[in-house]
This record gives structure tokens, sequence and C-alpha cells, in this order.
């Protein structure tokens, strides 16, 4: 009799339950579950833009390179014998060192110029050498 009791009790507790609490339990999970799939996968889209985007910009400036390049040759006529080539290259190497002398003259006069400026200024002369200063050269302003 107690078996039957205890049957008739599950049965009960079965019939309290709703057959969907699971299935609505299960779906809820697979819910966050593709919803946390989705926000990952727009994460690596935008990862995957950047990256495009830095590549796209490093074969834009190489095709933009390639372009100046070709122009180059374009203009330039072409060498009729290896000794008009060689002329042509000695040039290039020529014209490329002077630039560089040129530039590194700049850079010398604007280091010159920077440290004149950072002198610190003379303290006055007084005395005899300073009296004999001023008749010289004229009064320290």
């Amino acid at each position: 009799m107690g078996e039957r009791r205890d049957c008739e009790e599950r049965v009960s507790e079965q019939d309290d339950q709703q057959p969907g609490d699971e299935e609505v339990s299960r779906i809820e999970a697979l819910d966050e579950r593709f919803g946390r799939i989705e926000s990952e996968q727009a994460e690596h889209r935008g990862m995957l833009q950047q990256i495009l985007d830095r590549v796209g910009g490093a074969e834009q400036d190489a095709h933009g390179k390639a372009q100046e390049h070709t122009r180059r040759r374009l203009e330039q006529t072409p060498a009729q014998t290896m000794a008009d080539q060689v002329k042509r290259a000695v040039q290039d190497v020529e014209a490329e060192k002077a630039a560089e002398q040129t530039r590194a003259a700049h850079d010398a006069d604007h280091e010159r110029i920077r440290q004149l400026a950072e002198r610190p200024p003379r303290e006055p002369v007084s005395g005899f050498r300073g009296r004999l200063q001023r008749a010289m050269f004229g009064a320290d302003q």
C-alpha cells in the first residue's frame, strides 16, 4: 500500500510540474549562449575590420610608391648603352650624397644656433677692464 501511495505522490508531483518548464529553461539557456556567441562574433568582425584597414593602408601606400617609381622610369629616356646606364647611376648617387650633405649642413647650422641661444648672458665687467672696453667699444646695454 505504501508503494502505491509513493507512486501516486510522484504522479501528482509530475502533474504539478508543467512539461514546458524544462523546455523553457533549456530555451533560455540557449538564448543566453547564442547571445554570447553573437557578441563575440561582432567583436571579431571589428578586429578583422581593423586588420583589413591597416593592411589596406599599407597596400595603398605600396601602390602609390609603385606608381611613383613607374612614373620616374617613364620620364627618363632609356639608356642606349651600358656606359649611359653607369653614368646615370653615378649621377643619381652623387645627387643623393649632395642632398645628404646639404641636409647635414642644415642640421649643423640649426644645432649651432640652438647652442648660441642657450648660452647664459655675460656678466658685466667692472674695474679698469670694464672702463677700457666701454672706451673701445662703447657703452654696454
